[in-house]
């Protein structure tokens, strides 16, 4: 490699497949940006609006409760943000139960007094019912003014609720119109319990907004350290994605279009992308930096053998239907939409045992990144039909995408939440029941059985599972400091007073 390509600012490499029967190419683009892309001395600003209901007084499996460990993470974060000499953080943090409250009064600088931030953060306590209307409603106000005002400002929206909304607006339609679009908004599902489907609508509103999932509350840091990663360390610019003679493909769809939009590329954590092309020789993929000159870029190309790339796009695919599926059965009202709900969802068992067994058949089958797609069919496999199906099909999803270490399988084998066509839940005992989804039922009370399954070779998955010290190449020494920083668990009883 020679000097110039060192400097290069976005590396972009082309592997393709090319089926030798027909000449159809499939291939992946792959981006990363180098620490000298990223702009630091940046303004950044933080609103951050946590739930603080009564739910958020219940115990985790480490015996602290959700408020404490969410209480740790800010406070961790705010003596990080203080430590770095390359970002201007100011900060505001509403919480909301019944109603809401402004914890730091106005948007402050972490550097100015850090000690009153964490001090006032301490003295956050749970309470009440879940008003997310008047959140929403409150910090769009609050965001829109600031931004008025501070229009050079990158503004990031993190909004965590553990619960139901059970005061206030809950029509999704009603409430996308209080998300401000004068920010990038995260939206966090903490747990298990609240509703996937209107935080994954929510986070629709902005082209660059997102929905994450933790559903192990105690690994809140370790999911907070990536996002505060990724917004100190993104590439500013958007990335626009066109090819010709072929067609890209959209997670976020599920479609193969034209042209795609990328906000999420950060320093040293390379994303990719599908192709499809009808010839190789055709197909051409351009890349354009937004409202920017002189952006250095190297491309190479390779022919490769893709069958892990293949495999991981039919899983993509996968997802995306049990996602879609689970909407309808979220939003079901009456017997013929819970009919069709029933056949799509036994259609799609029968899809996670076929694409499981393709997998276990792949060149490489104990490769970890075949075992990690195996662990993903595993947990939606065994979710589907169930409360939580919505909820672990968008974070495999999302983490497969966005290259994240942190994975979402801390579900319950034991118990399952099932739907039935009047949009309730109920639980059965799995020890009680062979079928891997209790029975449905129907407004009259009819008994709807799914598939039977016996001797299925995903009964026996052995899940991997999330490992806070699995070693991963893609984990640059600044991610894992930033993590380390902010899963440490502090006494900080000092700074109450």
């Amino acid at each position: 490699m020679n000097n110039q390509e060192n400097f290069c600012l976005l590396r972009t490499n082309t592997y393709y497949h090319c089926d030798s029967d027909n000449n159809e190419v499939f291939g992946k683009f792959v981006i990363n940006a180098s620490h000298d892309v990223i702009k630091f001395n940046k303004n950044i600003t933080l609103f951050i609006t946590i739930d603080t209901s009564s739910s958020m007084a219940d115990i985790c499996t480490d015996g602290l409760t959700k408020i404490v460990h969410v209480k740790n993470t800010l406070q961790n974060m705010v003596s990080l943000f203080k430590e770095m000499n390359n970002v201007n953080v100011k900060l505001s943090i509403h919480t909301f139960d019944t109603d809401v409250y402004d914890v730091l009064g106005g948007v402050v600088d972490v550097n100015n007094d850090t000690h009153t931030i964490i001090s006032k953060i301490s003295r956050i306590m749970p309470s009440g019912l879940t008003n997310m209307e008047s959140a929403l409603s409150l910090t769009k106000i609050k965001i829109d003014e600031y931004h008025k005002y501070n229009p050079t400002h990158e503004i990031v929206h993190i909004l965590l609720t553990d619960g139901i909304i059970s005061k206030g607006f809950n029509n999704i339609n009603v409430l996308k119109y209080m998300v401000s679009v004068n920010c990038k908004n995260i939206f966090i599902g903490y747990g298990h319990d609240y509703d996937s489907v209107l935080l994954s609508k929510l986070s629709e509103v902005g082209l660059n907004d997102e929905y994450r999932v933790i559903d192990a509350p105690e690994l809140i840091g370790h999911a907070f350290g990536e996002i505060i990663y990724q917004i100190i360390y993104k590439f500013n610019q958007t990335i626009i994605l066109t090819i010709s003679n072929g067609k890209l493909y959209n997670w976020k769809t599920n479609t193969w279009d034209d042209t795609l939009n990328i906000d999420g590329l950060v320093s040293e954590k390379p994303l990719q992308f599908y192709f499809k092309s009808k010839y190789r020789e055709n197909a051409d993929i351009q890349l354009y930096v937004k409202n920017s000159e002189n952006i250095q870029m190297h491309n190479k190309s390779f022919c490769f053998n893709l069958q892990n790339d293949l495999l991981n796009y039919s899983l993509l695919t996968l997802l995306n239907e049990i996602k879609n599926n689970a909407e309808l059965g979220h939003s079901n009202t009456n017997i013929s939409d819970f009919n069709v709900y029933k056949e799509r969802t036994n259609t799609l068992k029968d899809k996670c045992i076929k694409l499981y067994n393709e997998m276990k058949k792949s060149l490489c089958p104990t490769s970890e990144h075949i075992q990690m797609m195996l662990d993903d069919i595993y947990v939606v496999y065994k979710t589907i039909g169930t409360k939580k199906s919505h909820m672990y099909s968008h974070a495999c999803i999302f983490s497969d995408v966005n290259n994240l270490t942190f994975k979402c399988n801390n579900f319950e084998t034991n118990k399952f939440i099932q739907f039935n066509n009047q949009n309730t839940i109920s639980f059965e005992d799995k020890a009680h029941n062979n079928s891997i989804m209790p029975e449905f039922k129907s407004a009259s009370h009819d008994s709807i059985d799914f598939q039977q399954s016996t001797n299925n070779v995903l009964d026996n998955h052995e899940l991997i599972g999330f490992n806070l010290s699995m070693p991963n190449p893609v984990e640059s020494e600044i991610v894992k400091y930033i993590i380390g920083k902010i899963t440490k668990y502090y006494d900080w009883s000092g700074y109450e007073n």
